[in-house]
């Protein structure tokens, strides 16, 4: 085929789209049904600075074995999309994500590079496994983020084996940000907390110049639970919790200028250190 939109044009459900060479695309690619994207050890570039580079947006879709790389957006999940074996690199602090998730997203042994924001949650579940994000660089009006649990809806994100680190350029960084579905405090409260936003990790690093994860005052409803992970801070709290909700700590260290600062919400630690 003489371009991968004819080939997942030709495809059928079920099919595998193979690259065979690196590929820019000066537009976006949409793949609008349930085929396989294999990129074959091979990478898709953005040419055009503001252009996606890849939007999964109907059937089961699986890209895997490659390298997607943009200045601007990468690849835009929704419905079911797997993500596996990929580097996925946003290169500039004037884009945005690495990769958007809005439906049942799985990323799983990848490597994904940001200057922004690594995964931006908006809806549905997210599980990230055995993936290692680099925080590259940051700006002062925004905490460059490996993962962001916006507050559009109630949104669950599962990450599992996972490491988040950030360079030196990126004094502002956090691992996790999450955000609620309520934007009023005592509507939390009374709500049941079946519609929270959700966050778990297990068995996963974050080390960040600023907090490894954190909440946000204005959005409030999320149940947090940390299990046998090391988070540490280079400059502030570990854990920064000014929202109303929920936060659990088992078998974890937990490490910064304040280990965990609660604003508001309950705290319940099982077991681990914090410092």
């Amino acid at each position: 085929y003489g371009s991968i939109a004819a080939a997942i044009e030709a495809a059928s459900a079920g099919d595998t789209v193979a690259l065979y060479c690196d590929i820019t695309l000066d537009e976006s690619l949409t793949i609008d049904k349930a085929v396989t994207i294999d990129l074959n050890k091979y990478t898709i570039s953005s040419g055009n600075v503001t252009a996606l580079v890849l939007r999964a947006t109907d059937g089961t879709v699986t890209i895997k074995n490659g390298t997607v790389t943009s200045s601007y957006f990468g690849i835009d999940a929704y419905n079911k999309v797997s993500i596996e074996n990929m580097t996925v690199s946003m290169t500039s602090t004037n884009g945005y994500y690495a990769i958007r998730s809005s439906g049942e997203t799985t990323v799983m042994d990848s490597e994904i590079n940001t200057a922004y924001v690594g995964i931006q949650v908006i809806d549905g579940t997210t599980t990230v496994t055995n993936t290692k994000f680099v925080i590259t660089e940051s700006i002062d009006s925004f905490q460059s983020a490996g993962i962001y649990i916006d507050d559009t809806n109630k949104s669950s994100v599962i990450a599992e084996g996972i490491t988040i680190t950030a360079d030196e350029e990126a004094p502002n960084s956090v691992g996790i940000v999450i955000e609620g579905p309520y934007t009023n405090g005592a509507d939390a409260v009374a709500a049941e907390e079946e519609t929270y936003s959700e966050l778990t990790v297990k068995n996963s690093t974050i080390h960040t110049n600023y907090s490894a994860v954190i909440g946000q005052g204005k959005y409030h409803g999320t149940m947090i639970d940390i299990t046998d992970s090391e988070l540490t801070s280079n400059k502030g709290a570990a854990v920064y919790h000014p929202q109303y909700g929920n936060i659990t700590v088992t078998g974890s260290t937990i490490e910064g200028a304040t280990g965990i600062e609660m604003r508001a919400g309950n705290l319940t630690v099982e077991s681990g250190t914090i410092t």
